[in-house]
């Protein structure tokens, strides 16, 4: 999953004239490509290590045989079932909100971000 390469998109009006790979150092094109397959992002690992937490994990939370949750077993298959966003904390030791990120003393996002009225 994913290029070794970064890809440049060359837009004429709202048409794709040219895509590229090129060399981040120099900015120079490497070779065009006729077609880029673009797959869905997802917010949680679904490498080995990340299976492996989230087993190890889901174990330590939820009673009975693992083996008979459907959810337990397309993770440990490497597949991402529909849902899996709410057992995001059993993939990381640790997960944060925007509020974490935000200066202390902050409500809301909106104050931090937003211009005063």
């Amino acid at each position: 999953m994913g290029s070794a390469l970064p890809y440049r998109i060359d837009l004429l009006d709202e048409e794709i004239e040219s895509i590229r790979t090129f060399d981040v150092d120099t900015q120079r094109t490497i070779y065009t490509v006729k077609e880029v397959r673009l797959l869905p992002a997802r917010e949680f690992p679904l490498d080995e290590a990340g299976r492996t937490r989230f087993r190890a994990r889901f174990r330590e939370t939820f009673e009975g045989d693992p083996s008979r949750s459907n959810i337990y077993k397309d993770v440990s298959n490497g597949i991402a079932p529909g849902g899996i966003e709410y057992y995001l904390p059993l993939f990381f030791e640790h997960t944060a909100t925007i509020f974490d990120y935000l200066p202390s003393g902050r409500r809301s996002a909106c104050t931090a971000m937003c211009p005063r009225a």
